[in-house]
């Protein structure tokens, strides 16, 4: 319709409105602001904790149109740890603190091993542990994710309170930053089969922030 109405009124294209370009902008640079102050910390406690590992995070925010609200940790084949975020999950955030929580999040994924732990459990479940993510809904395969979906549960939780000291240390509020999660889970109610309900997410943050 909308084009239909630009060739009556003679424009040649109709994109976006001046306003929307502004405020994805915007967001991107807030995304990047974020992932500043979060990589240095991740990386920090990275090393602290494993020494042996690859601590030098590589942060993507994936631009490609149509994806869903997401983010992930996977490792790149030179075993550099790598951080996705997309564009539609940062358009969702509507403070500092939630993309620097979710980036503290994912970052906890890798300090805390919990790639290769997931495909050691596909692996003895006898499912394929193919490379997959670790994500905020992103995982490996569903079979695999139903036979381990306590150790699933436990991972997001893990990395729930450990993202919430990264991002506190970091100079953020997880406890604004963990309201993400909340309208994420307005998108897809209570717990998935990769994810604990958002109750015990938000109970984990806290008490993590109280201790």
């Amino acid at each position: 319709m909308l084009t239909i109405l630009a060739a009556l009124v003679g424009c040649g294209h109709v994109g976006p409105s001046p306003a929307a370009v502004e405020t994805t902008q915007l967001g991107h640079l807030h995304f990047w602001q974020a992932a500043s102050r979060v990589e240095p910390v991740a990386e920090a406690l990275c090393e602290a904790r494993a020494p042996a590992r690859h601590c030098d995070f590589r942060i993507v925010l994936d631009e490609q149109p149509n994806l869903a609200a997401d983010a992930g940790q996977s490792v790149g084949r030179d075993g550099r740890p790598v951080l996705t975020v997309t564009a539609a999950m940062v358009a969702r955030a509507r403070h500092l603190d939630e993309l620097a929580f979710v980036l503290a999040h994912e970052a906890a994924h890798h300090i805390q091993d919990h790639l290769p732990r997931l495909r050691q459990i596909a692996s003895q479940s006898g499912e394929d542990p193919a490379a997959g993510s670790l994500g905020v809904m992103n995982v490996p395969t569903e079979a695999g994710i139903i036979r381990a979906h306590a150790q699933l549960n436990r991972f997001e939780l893990e990395a729930d309170a450990l993202g919430a000291q990264i991002a506190a240390v970091a100079g953020f509020d997880p406890l604004n930053g963990v309201r993400i999660l909340q309208r994420l889970d307005d998108l897809n109610p209570g717990a998935s089969i990769s994810h604990p309900a958002l109750a015990d997410r938000l109970r984990v943050v806290r008490n993590e922030i109280a201790g």
